[in-house]
């Protein structure tokens, strides 16, 4: 009996050393991933999204499926103006899906370590992308897929509560009517979990009940969501309605993007035979201590490994906020602080604060020239990533005002497409048109100030020339408002030979 306590309080000692390490390294990963290493990135991100709390924009939101989980990640993603608190959002919502994962699936204290992994897949997805962010349509992608699996977990910890099976039936399909439509995609894994958590518990004595069950529940998942698609959506296309809430990757190209999600759609699938009938117990083999710690600990070095990591990227995002903040000096720091070669963006970039500063002709030749390619598994074109900040800051405003059109239909709604939207329209003198525009930014929690800034140029147009920042731009323009074709692909060459041809006055 002394040698059974004993022996039990030694293994509730090495379980809580595993857990305090668990703990901590999840939590130094997040932070490092999130507010220490992807500052500038997480400030990107709310700049290419937009959320205001008006009744229009939330019915305009959840009226496609996965909706909810839209408006949700949109509401999140604002507080990335500051990405400490916006990293803070993350980690509470990661922790609160580790703390589901355990409870949905019952995991034992040995099996600690493996709670953190669907936490850590989501990580993963948020620090992949890289300059996809500029391409991917995913409204409130970074915080939809934490909630979408927060509703899966908390969903499947209800169901695997309720006793009677004809309770669990009802519960399955009242679950996917209401969800569906809010959740997507995730309404119908909940529901498939369900499913394979009737398998792994069956019967021999009630297994007609389980067979049943499960019948209808696949019948649930295919059925609802054509029946839905059938009858309500009109801007849905078949068979797409299935996975609604998922991101937009396909417009990347790059495939490689779902594996995260892959695992983690697995991981659940798998946990879920925990549920398993087990024989008499045995005792297990020393090694199977240790398995969940090891598991958790080679996923946290594929979080690492596979999270994007390019200094020409940062350097990217640092000087475009110092751009748009008409910080030249800083942008001219940035590009010489920069080991290795640079990208073609980023010489662009310094020749611009060149330029803004009057110096090219003195400093061009002391900068570092390169034009290394974007490190992207698929291409991913300068336009994309600057050309509206490149269009507006040579004077090439209707170009610049395309560029943010064509985005905002490609792309969704945006903070910066608004803000060059405003200023194409002073620079144009269509005052009305910018009102418009600035409307919009002043309903934002964070950029209502800016908005402010501006508002004062539309209601006294007189003082635009004034502005340091229109006053560098106007000798730019071209004096006929006119809007050539040029090609996508080639926004540097565009650039150089536009200014070359101009007919200065």
């Amino acid at each position: 009996m002394i040698d059974e306590k004993l022996k039990n309080s030694g293994l509730n000692k090495k379980y809580f050393l595993i857990h305090i390490i668990s703990f901590f390294l999840f939590t130094l990963s997040t932070l490092y991933l999130t507010v220490l290493h992807n500052n500038r990135y997480l400030f990107k991100l709310q700049d290419l999204s937009l959320f205001v709390p008006t009744k229009m924009f939330f019915l305009d939101t959840v009226k496609a499926p996965g909706g909810l989980l839209s408006y949700l990640g949109l509401f999140f993603t604002q507080f990335f103006y500051y990405p400490w608190l916006g990293s803070l959002f993350i980690i509470f919502l990661l922790f609160v899906i580790q703390f589901l994962t355990t409870k949905a699936f019952n995991l034992s204290k040995k099996q600690y370590p493996v709670s953190f992994i669907p936490s850590l897949l989501l990580l993963l997805t948020i620090t992949q992308l890289g300059y996809y962010i500029y391409i991917i349509y995913a409204d409130g992608y970074i915080f939809s897929n934490i909630w979408g699996m927060m509703i899966v977990l908390g969903a499947f910890w209800i169901y695997r509560n309720i006793n009677r099976y004809i309770y669990r039936l009802l519960f399955s399909l009242l679950f996917i009517i209401i969800f569906f439509h809010l959740a997507g995609f995730y309404s119908l894994l909940a529901v498939f979990l369900f499913v394979v958590f009737k398998i792994a518990t069956i019967k021999k004595n009630d297994w007609k009940d389980h067979l049943s069950v499960t019948m209808l529940s696949l019948i649930f998942i295919f059925g609802i969501p054509f029946l839905f698609y059938r009858f309500f959506y009109v801007n849905v296309m078949f068979p797409n309605v299935y996975f609604a809430g998922l991101p937009g990757y396909e417009i990347t190209g790059d495939y490689m993007l779902w594996l995260p999600f892959l695992a983690i759609f697995t991981f659940l699938i798998c946990i879920v035979f925990n549920f398993l009938p087990r024989s008499k117990p045995q005792k297990p083999h020393r090694l199977f201590f240790y398995l969940p710690a090891f598991v958790f600990l080679l996923t946290i070095f594929g979080v690492y490994y596979f999270s994007y990591d390019d200094a020409n990227f940062r350097t990217e995002l640092a000087m475009e906020r110092a751009i748009l903040e008409n910080d030249w000096n800083e942008v001219l720091s940035l590009s010489r602080n920069l080991k290795g070669e640079p990208t073609r963006l980023i010489m662009m970039d310094t020749y611009l604060a060149l330029r803004k500063l009057h110096i090219a002709g003195d400093k061009m030749f002391t900068f570092k020239n390169g034009t290394k390619p974007f490190h992207t598994r698929k291409p991913v074109l300068q336009m994309e990533i600057a050309g509206k900040m490149f269009y507006y800051q040579y004077g090439k405003i209707n170009y610049c005002y395309r560029w943010c059109m064509e985005d905002m239909i490609n792309n969704g709604k945006k903070i910066e497409n608004l803000k060059y939207f405003v200023k194409s329209c002073l620079l144009n003198n269509e005052v009305s048109l910018a009102q418009k525009y600035n409307d919009v930014l002043k309903k934002t929690l964070f950029h209502k100030f800016w908005a402010a800034k501006y508002q004062e140029y539309i209601d006294n147009p007189a003082e635009i020339p004034s502005d340091p920042e229109f006053k560098a731009i106007y000798p730019l323009m071209d004096p006929i408002n006119k809007l050539r074709t040029e090609k996508k692909e080639r926004l540097e060459d565009f650039l150089i030979y536009s200014i070359a041809s101009i007919n200065a006055g």
